[in-house]
């Protein structure tokens, strides 16, 4: 509707009255609907998700782990809501899929989460603000780590993960005699590498114990930190 503003009493830079004004103008109301959505999140480890939404939430739809969808299968074993701070809720994996820096990105989407009654009830987004992409990259070697271990040729369809690892990596497979039988890279960033159990020459791994040996590459490919592992292969 109509606004008037009126303008007396003014002076300008030299000291001088200015004519008093009367200024009609005309604005328009603007509603906007409240929201409900993420607004962080935080892969704590593997199996444990921090979810910030920028609202309280309401408990019982937000413990409900039909809630949570991921993309690839994977589940939610349970949620719990921060006792401190009624925005945050803690979504475990444990028993399920790992998440992270493993090689492999995950989508988890949030559905029928609503807002604490005293924010409004309001239903979480649909899109953005409804999901986030698990996928990152170790800092440093301390937490690197093999699964499946041991591992199986499966007919030549096994294979390993090398997870927890940095932005670049080398990583060099060795026999206990101290024979190298292969290498591979990570230098997507996606915390993984998959290594198909096969030497040099592409024939499978025979049953065993193998070693493994991580480094971190910089930008120019040059060896920093190492870390030495084992794991166990058989046919």
């Amino acid at each position: 509707g109509p606004n008037n503003l009126l303008i007396r009493d003014i002076r300008d830079l030299y000291g001088s009255p200015i004519e008093e004004a009367n200024v009609t103008f005309f604005m328009d109301s603007v509603i906007v609907n409240p929201e409900f959505f993420i607004s962080s999140f935080k892969i704590i480890n593997s199996y444990l998700i921090r979810v910030v939404f920028n609202v309280d939430v309401d408990e019982t739809s937000a413990i409900n782990t039909e809630n949570y969808i991921f993309d690839p299968v994977n589940e939610a074993s349970s949620v719990n809501i921060d006792a401190n701070d009624k925005r945050i809720i803690l979504i475990s994996l444990e028993g399920e899929k790992p998440v992270g820096s493993i090689g492999k990105e995950y989508v988890l989407r949030i559905k029928n989460v609503i807002s604490s009654t005293a924010a409004g009830s309001i239903p979480i987004n649909t899109g953005a603000g409804s999901y986030i992409v698990l996928s990152n990259f170790a800092k440093d070697l301390s937490d690197v780590y093999v699964y499946p271990n041991p591992a199986k040729v499966n007919g030549g369809t096994g294979t390993i993960t090398f997870a927890n690892l940095p932005q670049r990596a080398k990583i060099t497979i060795w026999t206990l005699n101290g024979t190298q039988v292969n290498e591979l890279e990570e230098n997507d960033g996606d915390g993984g590498a998959t290594f198909t159990l096969t030497d040099y020459s592409g024939e499978y791994l025979s049953s065993g114990i193998y070693v493994y040996r991580v480094v971190i590459l910089d930008q120019f490919s040059n060896e920093g930190e190492e870390k030495l592992g084992k794991f166990a292969v058989f046919r």
